[in-house]
């Protein structure tokens, strides 16, 4: 392409010369710059003028390039120049003599000469005694072959034998001839020949210019050899003047890069997609072992919606950007197809519509790693005020984003969920692995396809967590609980009993963090608080605090029948936390109307 485009441009510069010019003052040698300036405006030729160029190619035999000039109208005085690259000062300049002249000039006044891909061009002009341009020719530099002084081959990474492909490469000042090819023969475990031999015939513009900088030249060649089941290899050779070159001769393995595929697992975070919305998805091999590696970039991709969903498709990787106006419902199918080979994966993928993120006011926004800690979910709206769903939501679905440890795994435990229905709250528990940061968001919806998305603000794991102050206020006669001023239910209040103050164990471990444990075998109750761990037992008065035996208490844990809930002696498990438990009486100083329980 490049010769052709030289061409075109050297058959305008000769329909140039048709155009008379201006001549110079006759006593006056022509300057470097009106010499070029006739280049471009030459005006006439003269028909028994000829001009051979001899050397100007890559030819490392000869380090000058010779320019000849005869034919019966060259005349003693004319001046003869010649111009690299159409340059304003000239590698040759002489005044002809009658007949028959010769001259050269050094290879080394051409850039890039040993460069096979160059496209230098050498001009000459030829002027007459009054400067007319009588002679305007341009010449396209020749490539001789050259010999290869370095071959890299490498298998590209597949997991199949057939239809792949081998990367080549040369040094950059190799030029091939024309008897120059690639073999390559498919060997079995013990280096017989099995299949058909490829061949590929090398040819100059094949090669591709400077590769990721190594100063070397590379193609591809499709090796399209039927091995067989017996092929374990590929034997690949470089020939040259008919015969192989055994130092640039290679055995390449076709095992696959990533072992024995099993199959190909295309990941989206999730299976629906939103309007104006840019996805990008993962693509895992998964070899016989179970091992899984992210080839996301390895592989190609097609897409089929008929032109309903995305507005811009990557073939190169599984991103895309959905239209505007994609129709809700509306689906999308992507393929990924790893090698040229038979191994691929889909998935679908559907419009939804875009739910905004509304806010949840936490109860506690940190907890510590490795631990379930209970957190209370209260729904907010665009004021900030607590709200409430219009549907009773039967699943949620959770996510723990721009988690500042991607490695982390998060866990999500909801409770019952018709609080969100009713007063807008949810109890739940959240775990983590490793200390990081994130927001939590939680998808609540029921089987008609109502949906409700609500997004946290930061919540913290850390392995070392202060409890978040609290105080409790229980009423008797009464479910109801203040935590901080917030009210939450429970299945029962607290209980005058055997003269001491009773209450419900799981509520008032869940309004400080705590995580409770019922053994059923042994009826032992444990309470995981802080830096404490205190285990309790049915109907037992005796306790201990972190393994340590207590004074035993004057009463005992019992079960509220009915409700099935543990009740425990306020009083004993609030010194045994570290908590303060205060009694309030009635306005009237008779009785005890509430407990307050702080952990200030």
């Amino acid at each position: 392409m490049k010769k052709k485009l030289t061409a075109i441009i050297t058959a305008c510069a000769m329909m140039a010369t048709i155009v008379p010019t201006a001549a110079f003052a006759t006593d006056v040698t022509p300057t470097a710059e009106a010499a070029a300036a006739s280049v471009s405006t030459a005006t006439a030729t003269t028909s028994d003028i000829e001009v051979n160029v001899f050397g100007f190619s890559n030819d490392p035999d000869t380090d000058k390039v010779y320019v000849q000039v005869k034919g019966d109208d060259v005349h003693s005085g004319y001046l003869v120049s010649a111009y690299i690259n159409n340059s304003s000062e000239p590698v040759l300049s002489k005044y002809l003599r009658s007949g028959n002249n010769e001259f050269s000039f050094s290879k080394s006044n051409i850039p890039d000469i040993d460069d096979p891909y160059g496209n230098n061009t050498l001009t000459v002009v030829i002027m007459d005694k009054s400067w007319n341009t009588i002679y305007n020719q341009t010449f396209d530099q020749e490539y001789a072959a050259t010999t290869a002084e370095k071959v890299v081959f490498s298998l590209q990474d597949g997991s199949g034998t057939n239809d792949r492909k081998i990367d080549v490469k040369f040094d950059a000042n190799y030029y091939p001839s024309g008897d120059d090819y690639i073999r390559i023969e498919g060997l079995d475990s013990t280096g017989k020949v099995v299949g058909n031999k490829v061949t590929h015939t090398l040819d100059a513009y094949d090669l591709s210019d400077d590769v990721d900088g190594d100063n070397m030249r590379a193609l591809e060649v499709p090796i399209n050899v039927d091995f067989n089941s017996n092929a374990t290899s590929a034997r690949v050779s470089f020939y040259s003047g008919g015969k192989v070159v055994s130092e640039f001769t290679k055995t390449l393995s076709l095992a696959p890069k990533y072992g024995e595929i099993s199959e190909l697992e295309l990941v989206f975070d999730s299976n629906e997609i939103y309007r104006g919305e840019t996805v990008t998805g993962t693509l895992y091999y998964v070899n016989k072992e179970g091992k899984r590696y992210d080839i996301t970039n390895e592989a190609t991709y097609t897409y089929s919606d008929g032109g309903r969903v995305c507005s811009e498709k990557n073939t190169d990787k599984p991103e895309f950007t959905v239209k505007d106006n994609a129709a809700y419902g509306s689906n999308l199918v992507i393929t990924a197809k790893y090698g040229t080979y038979a191994q691929s994966d889909s998935v679908l993928l559907t419009v939804a519509e875009k739910l905004t993120n509304n806010k949840v006011k936490l109860s506690t926004t940190n907890a510590k790693v490795g631990t379930k800690a209970n957190v209370t979910f209260t729904l907010l709206n665009a004021s900030g005020n607590t709200t409430k769903l219009d549907f009773k939501p039967t699943k949620v679905n959770f996510r723990f984003l721009d988690a500042s440890d991607s490695t982390a795994k998060f866990n999500f435990t909801a409770a019952n969920l018709s609080g969100l229905s009713t007063n807008g709250t949810m109890s739940g528990y959240v775990e983590c692995d490793k200390a990081c940061t994130g927001k939590i968001e939680l998808t609540f919806s029921d089987d008609s396809g109502h949906k409700y998305r609500v997004l946290s603000d930061t919540f913290t794991f850390s392995n070392q967590v202060t409890p978040e102050k609290r105080t409790v206020t229980l009423t008797f006669g009464s479910k109801i609980m203040d935590i901080n001023g917030t009210s939450k239910t429970m299945d029962v209040g607290p209980i005058a009993y055997q003269n001491r103050t009773f209450v419900p164990l799981r509520a008032i471990g869940d309004a400080f963090d705590a995580t409770t444990e019922w053994d059923n075998k042994t009826n032992k109750i444990t309470i995981k608080y802080d830096n404490k761990t205190i285990v309790m037992t049915l109907g037992s008065p005796n306790y201990t605090v972190n393994g340590v035996a207590k004074p035993a208490m004057d009463v005992n844990p019992y079960v509220v029948a009915g409700v099935n809930r543990t009740m425990v002696p306020l009083r004993f498990i609030g010194e045994a936390l570290g908590f303060e438990v205060d009694a309030l009486p009635y306005a009237d100083g008779h009785g005890v109307e509430k407990v307050v329980i702080s952990n200030k």
